[in-house]
């Protein structure tokens, strides 16, 4: 289930374009502290997502399938600037919003219903920016399910 929701997330954060017609999200990945593997000076790469699936606690419904809540966070890594740059600075927060957006309502075959739970801004970066953005979606999962 968690390769459903992966991804279904990255696919929907592909279709947020500059208006030149180029990806706004430059590289996805699942989360692995990445923030210390990134090169700060390799801009080209970012505004980049590292998706982070949190423990999940599944409930069984019968005949080997389960149900959950599944939370992950995205890690989202964007370029630091400096007072000097402060429009450029603020983009980050129209970034988060437009990921927000992108994936409001997210459903799938076996998830659906995912909202934002929480968003944690940086306060104390250098060359490296990364905002976590929390959400939450309701899932069946039938892989547990044996056929008759």
């Amino acid at each position: 289930m968690r390769k459903q929701i992966y991804l279904a997330v990255t696919e929907r954060l592909k279709m947020l374009k500059e208006a030149n017609g180029e990806p706004v999200v430059k590289q996805f990945g699942l989360w692995n502290e990445q923030q210390a593997l990134t090169p700060a000076e390799d801009a080209a790469m970012l505004p980049a997502v590292g998706v982070e699936f949190m423990p999940i606690e599944w409930k069984p419904v019968g005949g080997g399938a389960q149900w959950a809540t599944v939370q992950f966070r995205l890690h989202v890594m964007t370029q630091a600037h400096d007072e000097s740059e402060q429009d450029e600075a603020l983009g980050l927060f129209d970034l988060l919003d437009n990921i927000h957006r992108t994936l409001n309502g997210l459903r799938g075959e076996r998830f659906r219903q995912l909202t934002r739970t929480s968003s944690i801004t940086d306060h104390n970066h250098e060359g490296l920016v990364e905002s976590i953005e929390a959400f939450q979606i309701s899932v069946d999962d039938m892989s547990g399910r044996t056929e008759a």
